[in-house]
This record gives C-alpha cells, structure tokens and sequence, in this order.
C-alpha cells in the first residue's frame, strides 16, 4: 500500500534517500510525537543542539533521512527510559519492607535441583546482575574431608539428599564480601536454610563475623519498630535465618565467642510447624508425606546474634500483626497462591509491615520457575527465582529490576505500602496504552542456532499486572523472514494500575507442532517512552549478544490517562 507519512507535513519526495526533515519540524516531532523530555523542556534550540548530534552536517538545521533512520534504530531510541535504566532516583530511606528486591533461588545451582554443579561463580553471577537477596543451603561438612580430620567439619552448601554438588560455606561468604558491592551499594541480603549441628552453626557465624567484618548488618529496628531503610543500610549484608527469641538474643557474638572454641554454648531449641502447603523443607526435597507435627529446631547463640531478619513460621493474619518488624516467614508459591486467592487484601496488609520470601515448589526439579507477578503485585518484597533458567517469568524478573538505576531495590507503589489495596479489585482504567507493532529487524534463528529454516515470526504483545490488566494479543506470521518482517498492527489496553504493569512483547517463530522462541523485551509500563521507539531484544537468558545483538522491533507507544 501507499506509505503513509511517519510525520505531517513531511517533505514529499521520489527518492526517500533525498528527504530532509527542518528545524521546526523536526522540533515537532521530538516534541509532540516523542514526548521527549529534552525537547519539552528546552523547546527548539535543545532540538537543534539534538539535531547537530544526529547529523552533523546540517549544522542543526535539518535531520537528513539516513541519520533519522539511525536515530529510530539506534540504542539512544530504546523504548525503556534511559534515565530509569541508569540512575538510582527513587526513595531509599522508607523501611525495607517498602520495596521489591531482586532475588535468587538456590543461587548456587548451575543446572537442575537433582544432580547439576554447585558454583562459587553462580553467586557472582547473580551479584554482578544487580541480585540483591541469594540463597545458602547450610548443611555440616563431611568430617575428615570438609575440615581437618578430628575437628568440627566446615559447612557446606547444596541441596539436601540430592546429588548436587558440595561447596564451601565460607568461599560463598568470601565472594559476598568480595563482590556484592560492585554494581549497587544497597544491601545485600543472604537467605540461609539452616540445617547444621549447633558446632556448625558456631563456625558459621565465625566464618560471617571474620570474613564480612563491618559489611555485616547489626540486628536493629527503628525507634518506631520498623525495618531500617535501604539507605542506611548501603554497604552492609543481612543475615536472614532462623534465630532465638528476643531475650536470648541479648550477648554479643564475641561474649559467646569462647563456645565457638569448644565450650559450652545455649541453644534453645524452637518449636515449628511444618506448613501445609509444602510437605519439605525448603532446602530438602520432597519426601513421603507425614502427619502434621511439630519439631525442635535448634539454633546456635552465635549465629543468632547476628541474625537481622528471623524467619518465622506464618500462622494467620491477626496474629501475624502482633509480630516485631524483624521477623519474616517464607512461603512457597502454592502457599502464597492460596492465601492470594482467599485474602489478597489481607496478603497486601501483611506485605505493608513484614517482610516475605516466596519460592519455588518443590516440585519444579528442572528449575522452572513460576510467575512472579501476582506475588509482587500482592506487595512480597523477595520474590525468588532460579536465575540460571532462561524462562519467561526470568524476562519479566529482568524488565521490572531494570527500573532504578538496576539497583536491585524498587520502592512499590503507593497501593502496595498502605493498608487497603485489594489487587483483586483494583479499581476502574486509569491508562491506554497503545502499541502500534510496526517492523522488525534481524531476528536469530531459534536459540540462535546458525543452520536451519527461515522463520515465520509474529510478535505477541503482552500486559501483565493485576488480574484486569492482563492481556495478550498477537499479530499475524509473516512468512518466511526473519530479516526485515512488517507487522503494521495496533493494539490497545486499558491499565487499571501502571504502577503494577510489565509490557512483555516476544517474538515467536510459528511452526507446525510447538512454536520457537525468538526473542523478548520486557519493561515497566512506567518506564515505557512514547512515540516511534526501537525495541532491543534479548535471548532467553537476558543476553543481546552474538546473533541477538542486533535484533529488534520498531513500535509506535502512546500512553493516555483516562
């Protein structure tokens, strides 16, 4: 068909090569069709000082057609806000359960929860991605074999009665103190599941005590009896554990630090239900169902006083609001849908004032993960993943955590930090937004592979957020081209709450059984940048590299308030 103008009043021309876009047009555009902000804000002489930084040798007069297609193609056009993805500009002084936090699930697996290796590198992987919360399975070393034969054993981490491999407790701790800090300043928090003797758990919070030195966060809550703020908490790690009751936990490690050289030490046993949801222990894997009971768990005086966050078996709502700030419960994703579904409001309560850690089923052996947006959207602050699987609910984990400078911190909206919300009842449309899938542009093969099939590509646009909000829509398959395919279709969704909104847009190859993935971006709706916008896509690993480093789409973004 006719090619219909990209801008009004667009010189017309045969030659598309000869077209030149003046000053006041081109002011225009950036203006009023890209919304861009230094063109809003410092009116047409910003333009111009754009227009000679696009195509120099107009002197700023005009944009030339080869440097406009650039500009649309180029990284500088990402439809994610630039300024969103490279600063650090939201609140970090509210307290921590005011946040979402970018986290890991069994951080030291490389592979499946069966028989994959154990890696010191996965938890510097994760910390170099901006993860701010990573997972240590403690269990006692072998005697003999993880320490000199005749001494307490070192600890050692992987996953309980599987046959992953083993590492060293204190190399993972020597990696934190090594590597947390590079990317962000924000807090890192370490989740232990803590299975080890009391002699163990001494060594353990030796291990702790020498190796973070003053990294280690000092167990303490505001005078007001909330969790301190982000902010003063940068440059410190966070023990989260299982720990002793309030009045056990008054001696200092070093008073009890002579118990870590053989002496005597107390350790209150705890009693804990096992949940109803999930018939193991976090760091175990299933095992045959047992009548529910209690049992003793015994924690170490040392490892105890170092303890920030206690975890906390959850018993209801009511009683749950007479619980210090401190402490927190973790729920695995069958729990946590359950309580969604029954009182999601309620789940928004509790998110307001404790901290919770949700987790993977048991029975997801192969590290799959689960959809983490309806627990963010219920206000969970560690929502936790397998970060080695490259998955769908991984792409969604990386669009919302490139918010805030990739921080790893995001303050929740309003809704999520103040007793109320009910995300099942968010609430009438607030926002349109419209995606007008154009074009795309250098699309791999499946999984990059360098032989096989053209594909036939379609892209599928796709808004997840609270349950109104969620839609997906797909274009047609283009044939037969993965190197320059158009699309040329709209679509439009109503948001009831941007601020809990993820725009999802996959490229998918059709074929006659199951369709291939391509390639994906995600992002924020609140991040999203109006007007004709390049779509950077990524692997399913998150990676835009090799074959993928140039692959992308071009859409057209337009948001309304309603």
């Amino acid at each position: 068909r006719e090619r219909e103008p990209l801008l009004q009043g667009e010189p017309a021309s045969s030659d598309p090569h000869r077209l030149v876009l003046p000053l006041a047009q081109a002011h225009v555009f950036f203006r009023d069709v890209q919304k861009d902000a230094t063109a809003v804000e410092g009116g047409e002489e910003a333009t111009r000082a754009l227009l000679l930084k696009l195509d120099p040798e107009n002197g700023g007069h005009s944009l030339g057609y080869e440097p406009f297609c650039t500009y649309l193609c180029g990284g500088d056009n990402d439809v994610h806000d630039p300024r969103k993805e490279a600063e650090v500009y939201q609140d970090l002084g509210r307290p921590l359960s005011h946040y979402w936090i970018a986290s890991s699930h069994n951080t030291y697996l490389e592979g499946d929860q069966l028989r994959s290796a154990s890696s010191v590198n996965r938890y510097i992987n994760d910390l170099s991605k901006g993860c701010r919360c990573v997972e240590l399975d403690c269990w006692d070393g072998e005697p003999g074999v993880h320490g000199p034969k005749g001494e307490v054993p070192d600890p050692i981490i992987y996953h309980g009665h599987t046959l992953t491999k083993k590492i060293l407790f204190k190399d993972v701790i020597q990696a934190v103190a090594d590597y947390s800090f590079q990317t962000s300043p924000l807090p890192i928090i370490l989740s232990f599941e803590n299975h080890c003797s009391i002699p163990v758990q001494q060594k353990m919070a030796a291990y702790c005590v020498e190796i973070l030195g003053d990294k280690l966060a000092v167990p303490r809550l505001t005078p007001e009896g909330q969790l301190p703020s982000p902010k003063s908490l940068e440059g410190k790690v966070i023990i989260k554990a299982k720990y002793l009751p309030t009045e056990n936990r008054r001696h200092s490690f070093v008073e009890g630090a002579a118990a870590a050289a053989g002496e005597e030490t107390a350790a209150e046993p705890l009693e804990e239900e096992d949940s109803e949801s999930e018939p193991e222990e976090e760091g175990e894997m299933p095992k045959k169902k047992k009548d529910k009971k209690k049992k003793k768990v015994k924690i170490a005086a040392e490892l105890s006083a170092i303890t920030f966050l206690g975890g906390t078996h959850f018993k209801d709502w009511e009683l749950s609001k007479g619980v210090d700030a401190n402490l927190m419960s973790s729920f695995g994703e069958t729990k946590s849908e359950k309580l969604l579904g029954k009182a999601a409001a309620n789940w928004v309560e509790y998110n307001t004032r404790q901290m919770s850690r949700i987790y993977p089923a048991g029975h997801r052996v192969n590290s799959s993960n689960y959809d983490p947006v309806p627990h963010w959207c219920a206000g969970s602050q560690i929502v936790a993943l397998n970060y080695q699987t490259g998955s769908a609910p991984m792409q969604l984990n990386d669009g919302l955590f490139r918010d805030n400078g990739r921080s790893g911190y995001l303050l929740k909206p309003a809704c999520l930090r103040a007793p109320g919300f009910d995300p099942d009842q968010p609430g009438p449309p607030r926002q349109k937004l419209v995606v007008h899938v154009i074009s795309g542009s250098q699309f791999p093969k499946p999984e990059g592979a360098h032989k096989g099939e053209v594909i036939d590509p379609y892209v599928v646009v796709e808004v997840t957020g609270v349950a109104p909000d969620r839609r997906q829509c797909k274009t047609a398959v283009i044939d037969d081209n993965g190197f320059n395919p158009i699309f040329d279709e709209t679509f439009e969704f109503d948001i009831c709450q941007p601020e809990l909104a993820i725009l999802n847009l996959c490229v998918m190859d059709k074929d006659l059984d199951a369709d291939d993935f391509i390639a994906s971006a995600a992002l924020r709706v609140t991040a999203v940048r109006q007007g004709f916008r390049s779509v950077a896509l990524r692997d399913a690993r998150g990676h835009r590299q090799g074959l993928f480093q140039f692959a992308s789409l071009l859409c057209r973004f337009e948001l309304t308030d309603l």
